[in-house]
């Protein structure tokens, strides 16, 4: 781990381009291996196999690069209110799309969630009037 890290400072790149070049080096060894002990899909699958293995990757990284590109432009109350409603959108889909059970556990979880929605919903409008109020008055 010493050896990671003394690599890591001495590099001097950017932590995106660090992460990525990590990541292309841990995909392209799995890989590998995969190759050697006889499974590799890029060597012995088929054509639709290969499409679908793009494709998955293109999924899985465009909403990603959006989500990294929006966080660049939102400001972190607008971030934070969206990280705590994806998992209420998530719960919406599952329950009513996909028709999953809905467990009692998963009520408790769900009633903390919105009830961190409602009290970040409530001290927002409250810092709002706040300074409607300091301003009116100065």
């Amino acid at each position: 781990m010493e050896f990671y890290g003394l690599v890591r400072k001495k590099l001097a790149v950017d932590s995106a381009v660090g992460l990525g070049v990590e990541t292309l080096l841990f995909a392209l060894g799995y890989l590998g291996y995969r190759v050697i002990v006889g499974e590799g899909t890029f060597i012995f699958g088929t054509g639709s196999q290969l499409l679908l293995l793009a494709a998955g990757g293109l999924v899985t990284v465009f909403p990603l690069v959006c989500f990294a590109a929006a966080a660049l432009r939102l400001s972190l109350t607008a971030l934070d209110f969206f990280q705590y409603l994806a998992p209420s959108i998530t719960f919406g889909l599952a329950i009513f799309v996909y028709g999953e059970p809905f467990r009692s556990s998963q009520t408790v979880t769900f009633g903390c969630i919105w009830l961190a929605l409602v009290i970040f919903s409530v001290e927002g409008l409250y810092h709002r009037r706040q300074y409607s109020r300091n301003k009116r008055a100065t």
